[in-house]
């Protein structure tokens, strides 16, 4: 990409009188974040439907531009308001979904053990209170 011009810089600034005036909300810096903006999608949309704008080869072509629409853009230097052109062209292929979607089991089909929490430990054997490791694996079945 060329270097900006020192003569457009000087065309830009002219009119600079503070801060305020370059980087405020209606500044330079925002005027010109909007106007590239627009101006690099109206010549992306002219692109993709291949034709520019005005041009009779888009009428009843089924490919054409459909207006614009307001959009807020953020960034680090704030908020700047541009219009965005909406375009239509059928799709050369078919759509595609964007999520592999998997299928998500109902409550009443889940297995208990799952909508219940861990397994309830199995009951005290009864006068055993100091029965062998041995035993108690045999129980919990270890």
């Amino acid at each position: 990409m060329p270097p900006i011009r020192p003569e457009l810089l000087d065309e830009l600034l002219k009119d600079y009188q503070k801060p305020e005036d370059l980087l405020g909300q209606d500044g330079l810096l925002q005027q010109l974040t909007k106007a590239l903006v627009e101006r690099a999608l109206d010549g992306e949309l002219t692109h993709h439907l291949g034709y520019e704008k005005h041009d009779s080869a888009g009428d009843n072509s089924g490919n054409s531009r459909n207006g614009t629409t307001p959009k807020t853009l953020r960034g680090k230097r704030g908020q700047v308001r541009a219009r965005i052109p909406r375009g239509h062209r059928p799709p050369a292929l078919p759509p595609r979904p964007l999520l592999a979607r998997k299928p998500v089991p109902l409550l009443r089909h889940a297995s208990p053990a799952r909508t219940a929490g861990p397994p309830p430990l199995p009951p005290p054997l009864a006068g055993q209170r100091g029965a062998s490791a041995a035993s108690r694996r045999q129980v919990v079945g270890l």
